[in-house]
């Protein structure tokens, strides 16, 4: 099926009125209606409802994007400074900066996930709406959870331990190798998690894009 929305970008492009994209529409419905043998109704939902994928497949697409670079942004910011933040003010800095960074690209798919989720069974299917419904919820339960909800929480400690060997406290070290432990371990099963996480979103992104009108 020809994409009228394309078509439409063109036209507007070289300077037609919308009394002309109309007209041009009215006719392009009952042309394109004769051709592939279904009424003119029908062809019009179906246009409708490939504009409707086309809006939900920009809202979503930049997000999942958004979160991927957002959370390999954390781990790589926990790598490369969560040591050095028990003596470095700068250091605990650009820890606090990936987390904050962080969370809003988290929160923007957590707050719209059911809103994505009805969308998508609508304009696409209910197949496609509980793959994007599964992903979401890996991101959820298996990586923000058990893990970036942790490295928050470690950071808190990281700055408790460091105010301790600022003080003179003379036994902070059983604290900051706990610290040590658990952030190690996080980031070793992100390494697995992000790539899983990634995988699915472009799955799912490909799906929606590539699922249009025939």
């Amino acid at each position: 099926m020809v994409k009228y929305n394309e078509i439409e970008s063109i036209l507007k492009d070289v300077g037609t009125t919308n009394t002309e994209l109309k007209s041009f529409f009215e006719k392009f419905i009952e042309l394109e209606s004769k051709r592939l043998e279904i009424s003119e109704l029908k062809l019009k939902e179906e246009f409708e409802k490939e504009d409707r994928r086309n809006e939900i497949f920009s809202d979503v697409s930049p997000v999942f994007k958004e979160y991927i670079l957002r959370v390999k942004n954390l781990k790589t910011s926990f790598e490369m400074n969560y040591e050095s933040a028990f003596i470095s003010n700068p250091s605990v800095e650009y820890l606090n900066s990936a987390i904050s960074l962080y969370n809003p690209s988290f929160d923007t798919i957590y707050n719209n996930y059911n809103k994505w989720q009805k969308e998508i069974s609508i304009a696409w299917d209910e197949m496609l709406s509980e793959s994007f419904a599964a992903s979401v919820n890996y991101m959820i339960d298996e990586i923000h959870k058990p893990y970036i909800f942790q490295l928050n929480e470690d950071t808190k400690l990281i700055n408790n331990v460091k105010l301790r060997i600022g003080e003179g406290e003379s036994r902070p070290d059983e604290l900051k190798e706990e610290v040590i432990q658990s952030v190690s371990s996080i980031l070793k099963n992100l390494e697995t998690k992000i790539p899983i996480l990634e995988n699915r979103f472009n799955e799912i992104l490909t799906r929606m894009q590539h699922s249009g009108l025939n």
